[in-house]
């Protein structure tokens, strides 16, 4: 028996293999399509009213305005990510400046600076909020 001999076989489990993949995307399609719309909606959020809405968000995705009413689509969760790096470059400077990286610590001290001037763009009790909402994580 030569490896013609199992050409066919190949082929036909070559079809089984792509139709069970085929079936399996079309009955589960991503979750970003499941709307029916091709993308998941995302929650807009006026400002000031963070602290009121976030609880009702159930994981769903959001944007907050800013204190000039631009909203930032380009990011979702804009300001929760901010607020992780806030968090996240405050700690770093920490940890610098007790291991004495003074180069570390500027850096660090640099990306702190740029964080927070982002988060002034927006409401100070929304950016209140997140901030103590991601410090309890």
């Amino acid at each position: 028996m030569g490896w013609h001999d199992m050409r066919p076989w190949g082929i036909k489990l070559r079809y089984i293999i792509l139709a069970a993949f085929a079936l399996m995307i079309f009955t589960h399609p991503p979750k970003s399509c499941q709307n029916g719309i091709g993308h998941t909606s995302i929650v807009k959020i006026a400002s000031g009213d963070l602290g009121r809405v976030y609880p009702t968000l159930e994981g769903k995705p959001f944007n907050v305005a800013m204190k000039n009413g631009a909203i930032e689509t380009s990011r979702e969760n804009d300001i929760e990510e901010l607020a992780r790096d806030y968090w996240h470059f405050k700690n770093r400077a920490v940890d610098m400046l007790a291991k004495n990286d003074m180069q570390g610590l500027a850096e660090a001290e640099q990306n702190f600076r740029q964080t927070e001037a982002f988060l002034k763009k927006y409401n100070e009790a929304d950016v209140s909020f997140m901030v103590s909402h991601v410090a309890k994580r």
